[in-house]
């Protein structure tokens, strides 16, 4: 789960997620499609995870800023391991508030920047 966090982050999503997807849940997209999900992610927490044989499962919350609202994406997500490697089969999501961010609060991205100098700046 982290590697899939760390390639929304880092900017290589698209490639990396097909290669990570199992093969029998693989939604019909593209690399690029998957590379132009451009959000500002500012955090990861693992909330569980639990292993039976080749099945795990990984609760998460990853946030992201969008505009000057902390959105959250939890899911519940379920891997297959197979030849090695875990591949992603699907996920259920759980509703979230969204939390608005004030120009003058501390930026959720844990810069210890005001939000108005940090992910705020350009709106």
């Amino acid at each position: 789960m982290r590697s899939r966090y760390c390639a929304f982050f880092l900017g290589k999503l698209g490639r990396y997620l097909i290669q990570t997807w199992h093969h029998s849940a693989l939604p019909d997209i593209t690399v690029q499609e998957l590379d132009q999900v451009s959000k500002a992610w500012v955090g990861l927490q693992i909330v569980s995870g639990t292993e039976k044989g080749d099945l795990g499962s990984v609760e998460f919350k990853a946030s992201y800023i969008e505009l000057d609202t902390l959105k959250i994406h939890h899911e519940t997500s379920r891997f297959l391991f197979e030849q090695d490697q875990w591949f992603y089969l699907d996920g259920s999501l759980v509703s979230e508030p969204e939390i608005k961010i004030s120009r003058n609060q501390q930026c959720p991205c844990n810069s210890k920047k005001k939000f108005k100098a940090c992910h705020g700046k350009n709106l």
